[in-house]
Order: C-alpha cells, then sequence, then structure tokens
C-alpha cells in the first residue's frame, strides 16, 4: 500500500472531515460486529437449551406415562406429541 498525503502542513479543511467519516465508518463496523457476536451467542444458547430438552424429554415422558398409566403404544405417541410441541415453540 501507498502512503496517503492529507496535506496537514498546510492546513488542510477537509481534515475534520475526513476524521468524522473515518469516526462514523468505525462506529458502523463496529455495530455489525456487535450483531454478529450477538447473533452467535443467540444461535450458542438457542443449542444448549435444545440439549438440554433432548436430555431431560425422554424423563418427562416416562414421568408422565406413570402419571397417567399409559400403554407403551399411548406412551409413545404422547411422547412424540411432546417433541412437536417443544419444537414448534422453539422456532421462531
Amino acid at each position: 500500500m501507498g502512503a496517503v498525503h492529507l496535506g496537514v502542513e498546510g492546513g488542510d479543511r477537509r481534515l475534520p472531515e475526513i476524521l468524522k467519516e473515518l469516526k462514523l465508518a468505525l462506529q458502523e463496523c463496529g455495530r455489525d460486529v456487535g450483531r454478529h457476536i450477538s447473533r452467535r451467542r443467540r444461535e450458542a444458547d438457542a443449542e444448549k437449551k435444545k440439549s438440554y430438552i433432548e436430555t431431560y424429554l425422554p424423563h418427562v415422558g416416562i414421568a408422565l406415562a406413570e402419571i397417567l398409566a399409559l400403554t407403551e403404544p399411548q406412551q409413545k405417541e404422547t411422547f412424540e406429541k411432546l417433541v412437536s410441541i417443544l419444537e414448534r415453540s422453539r422456532k421462531p
């Protein structure tokens, strides 16, 4: 890259304008980085919650089957409905 000469020695009148534009460009870059980081954090949180659900959902299904005295086919059907409901509620 070549050097950029701003003409500071001569008291360039455009220098404040250039600095202002540079500041605004850096602020925009910072906002973009912030959005990127926030999106990654939300995705990680959603994945963590999903893993919790997948971990404890079978136990909830078994407990429901015991409480409601469900047969094996009813238990499978209830478990599938429970998974379906939780997946629908997790989608934006």
